[in-house]
């Protein structure tokens, strides 16, 4: 009996053809997880962000994240004074890991979070958060009366990480998304103005993912049909 070659390979072996490389496209369901709700501050919260201990330091979150997602950081202050004629410098740092098991890091100004209206979207989709730092933290004046007051607040957002590499959104990597059993219809949105919408969002790991605008509800499964090929 005579053993031929199966493998890819060019040529004839005794007559007959070997597996010819060719490219392979798979439509795939795939659960990408059941998300808790997102929030503003269901990672870490301090109240006490300005002190002589926090000017450089670093603490553990409070709760990790569930799933691969993004994180989001908001500046509050409880006596209505903007902290942005309060804070003058400083970095917040977040360190993990990606879904790949990589490391990686977030970092956003103390001086865009004073001025920001609105709590602000971190961009990295982090499998795991290790730890939160304060870098280099300064105030406009060194004993500022209200410091105290400002409180930092670190949450989940609605981008969920995915965990491949997406280098193009035409076509459509993914064409269907339910959030629970209930379809998204779009595949492009604003968080403000639109609803059932979802946006593909290209990248390396870490950064590739799925926006949505609508907000994710604790245990709700995320279904996608994933074009997946090489």
């Amino acid at each position: 009996m005579a053993i031929y070659n199966r493998a890819v390979s060019a040529g004839v072996q005794g007559q007959q053809y070997g597996i010819r490389p060719e490219v392979i496209n798979w439509n795939a369901p795939l659960v990408l997880g059941s998300y808790k709700v997102s929030n503003s501050n269901n990672v870490y919260t301090t109240q006490t962000v300005f002190t002589a201990a926090s000017v450089n330091s670093t603490v553990a979150p409070g709760t990790n994240i569930d799933f691969p997602r993004n994180l989001v950081y908001q500046l509050s202050l409880t006596n209505g004074t903007a902290s942005s004629g309060i804070i003058s410098g400083g970095t917040f740092v977040a360190l993990g890991r990606l879904d790949n098991g990589s490391t990686a890091s977030e970092s956003v100004a103390f001086t865009r979070l004073a001025a920001a209206s609105v709590p602000i979207q971190g961009t990295t989709c982090f499998a795991r958060v290790d730890s939160f730092s304060y870098r280099s933290v300064s105030l406009k004046t060194a004993s500022s009366s209200v410091s105290n007051s400002i409180s930092l607040y670190i949450g989940v957002g609605n981008k969920v990480g995915l965990p491949w590499a997406v280098k193009q959104t035409n076509p459509n990597p993914i064409p269907w998304l339910w959030i629970g059993t209930s379809i998204q219809l779009t595949t492009s949105h604003t968080d403000s103005s639109s609803s059932n919408a979802y946006t593909v969002i290209t990248g390396p790991i870490g950064s590739a993912g799925i926006s949505c605008s609508n907000a994710l509800a604790t245990g709700t499964p995320i279904l996608v049909r994933a074009i997946l090929n090489r």
